[in-house]
């Protein structure tokens, strides 16, 4: 039977139409520094913060 564990889901988006958004899985939320500093380093638009149900292994 498949497992699932919350993970925060962290979308780096850009408005431009040639970029394509980042999509990391994190286990835990990244500090507002790090957002920030994620976004400058990526000239992002944007930063979307969510959790999602991820499949895991069972172990």
């Amino acid at each position: 039977m498949r497992k699932f564990e919350r993970k925060v889901v962290v979308t780096i988006g850009f408005h431009a139409s040639s970029a394509r958004n980042i999509v990391m899985v994190l286990d835990i939320e990244p500090t507002h520094e790090k957002l920030e500093l994620l976004a400058e380093m990526n000239q992002a638009d944007y930063i979307d913060i969510g959790t999602r149900l991820v499949p895991v292994e069972a172990k």
